[in-house]
């Protein structure tokens, strides 16, 4: 039987946490504006990235995703066999606070998307947001079930590689890339090894400890297991499709133009063009165009 740590917090100061927590990551936003502006004399490509919402949106959720995953994997390591005899009733000050934090993320993040971004395109992620974030605040509040979110957590994890894919994308890191190509390995195994796992975890839990949980928490966790199922069920094919569907076509039109660069150079040295495809040592040259 494990022994709680600590006797129930007091709400305030998860509260408090949570507020720090968003200003904290909305001034983070705000280093990065104010980096840009200074940055338009001596890069202006670095401005115009750094000026993009989308860009700067998902630096800050790549930031969390660090802060989160590697604390989330620390306390899985400290604290992995109380963590397993109870995930129910344990939790500490590490676990506690990094709850909250994260839940000052989302509620960061929410706003964030709300204020900036149209509601078609970014559905799923208020819906995960809010989700989330009533299970966490829930959890806070009667300081139970905090171990099962640091289980949801684990998906941070994943999120270190997923956001920093799209970052290389924002610097126009070439899909064949070495760095490129190990960030999507890394993104693929951790979707399924974090964000799989720990959804499936917290389903096998509501299905053999259903009397442990109360009305309340089956009423936020049912519903909320099943939409993030499906939410990164949805991202997880997306990713596969674009990523490993579209690289072989990706490979065979480089070959296919690095041939046809092969031949019109070959072309060129037997027999000089001119711009408009003119006669020139008695044959007959129409301009070359890039077959896809």
């Amino acid at each position: 039987m494990v022994e709680k740590v600590l006797e129930r917090i007091p709400f305030a100061y998860g509260s408090t946490a949570i507020l720090a927590s968003t200003f904290f990551f909305h001034i983070l936003n705000c280093v990065i504006i104010r980096a840009s502006r200074r940055s338009k004399e001596r890069s202006s490509s670095f401005a115009e990235l750094s000026t993009n919402w989308k860009y700067r949106n998902i630096t800050v959720s790549w930031a969390h995703a660090v802060i989160a995953g590697i604390w989330n994997l620390i306390v899985f390591y400290c604290y992995c066999n109380e963590l397993m005899e109870n995930l129910i009733e344990y939790y500490n000050v590490n676990i506690y606070i990094l709850v909250c934090v994260s839940t000052g993320y989302f509620l960061y993040d929410f706003i964030d998307v709300v204020v900036n971004c149209s509601f078609i395109s970014s559905w799923e992620i208020r819906l995960h947001h809010v989700v989330v974030s009533a299970a966490f605040l829930v959890n806070i509040f009667q300081c139970r079930f905090l171990g099962y979110s640091v289980v949801a957590l684990l998906a941070e994890a994943n999120s270190i590689f997923l956001h920093l894919r799209k970052l290389l994308q924002f610097f126009k890191v070439h899909s064949s890339h070495w760095s490129y190509c190990l960030v999507i390995f890394l993104n693929l195994f951790t979707f399924v090894s974090c964000r799989f796992l720990c959804i499936g975890w917290i389903a096998h839990a509501l299905y053999a400890y259903y009397d442990s949980f109360s009305s309340l928490h089956l009423l936020l966790l049912a519903p909320s297991t099943f939409i993030m199922w499906c939410i990164n069920a949805v991202l997880f094919w997306r990713l596969v499709s674009r990523d490993i569907l579209r690289s072989q076509p990706d490979r065979h039109c480089s070959s296919r133009s690095a041939i046809n660069s092969r031949h019109l150079k070959n072309l060129s040295n037997d027999y000089p063009l001119n711009n408009n495809g003119k006669k020139l040592n008695g044959v007959v040259h129409q301009p070359y165009e890039h077959m896809d």
